[in-house]
């Protein structure tokens, strides 16, 4: 049986993951008159170069092609390595061309931040929710004896069964604050970025490009094995405080 903390613990990551975003929109939105032209661009960006492009590049690496696949499997550090620089190289440049191209008349702080919201906003509709409703769907039918004849013989459902039977009721809880903290991390990247772009300055977009992938690569690291999962759940907490007080003091990049 999955407990009903579990169970609560998934439907607070879902109400985070997609209410925060909203929240920030309206906020900002009512505060400073944000973009929506830069918010549905920042979320366009990210369907397109993070769960198209990039996710190309993995499958072909990573499933497709049997010598890189074997290789990055013998050696989880550079799997990791290559993960997080992947993650960063795909968004930054992402961000770059779109604030390049397609936002060119919005290069204002208020067009960097709807950007951000835009981008991990739908970053977290995506991960932490869309895919939690799944997740709750199928821990109320283990919970109802219903899962196997719902799933059939698929082994992957297998694992997945097994995956939500061990996981500790709390990881919900930080998955759901890790969500918030992305956000805000994303919106940061953004303001970077768009300062890079405002004064031509192309060592901008590398430090973005660095600074995101170091940010993703305990991520990486919990993800091969290589340390437990709260020791990266606390970097991105630590990255998210960082980037508070980035969006903070970025009020004086873009005085005029």
């Amino acid at each position: 049986m999955i407990s009903s903390l579990s169970i609560a613990g998934m439907v607070i990551q879902f109400i985070l993951s997609v209410g925060f975003p909203i929240f920030l929109l309206l906020y900002f939105h009512r505060k400073q008159g944000i973009s929506w032209k830069s918010i549905m661009i920042g979320a366009l960006t990210f369907v397109v170069f993070v769960l198209f492009l990039e996710k190309m590049m993995h499958s072909y690496l990573l499933q497709g092609n049997t010598s890189t696949a074997n290789f990055f499997k013998s050696h989880p550090i550079i799997l990791a390595l290559y993960g997080a620089l992947a993650a960063g190289i795909f968004e930054e440049i992402g961000r770059y061309i779109s604030f390049t191209i397609l936002l060119s008349k919005y290069r204002e702080r208020k067009d960097g931040i709807s950007y951000g919201i835009g981008h991990g906003g739908i970053e977290a509709v995506v991960l932490g929710g869309i895919s939690i409703i799944t997740a709750i769907s199928l821990a109320l039918s283990i919970n109802a004896g219903t899962f196997d004849q719902m799933v059939g013989n698929q082994p992957d459902m297998g694992v997945l069964k097994k995956t939500l039977l061990e996981t500790p009721f709390y990881i919900y809880f930080v998955a759901a604050v890790e969500r918030i903290g992305a956000v805000f991390i994303q919106i940061a990247l953004s303001l970077i970025v768009l300062y890079g772009v405002k004064q031509q300055k192309w060592i901008y977009l590398v430090g973005a490009i660095l600074f995101h992938a170091l940010i993703d690569l305990p991520v990486g690291f919990y993800q091969t094995g290589l340390i437990p999962l709260w020791i990266a759940e606390g970097f991105i907490l630590v990255w998210a405080v960082i980037s508070i007080t980035v969006i903070r003091k970025s009020k004086t990049w873009f005085i005029k």
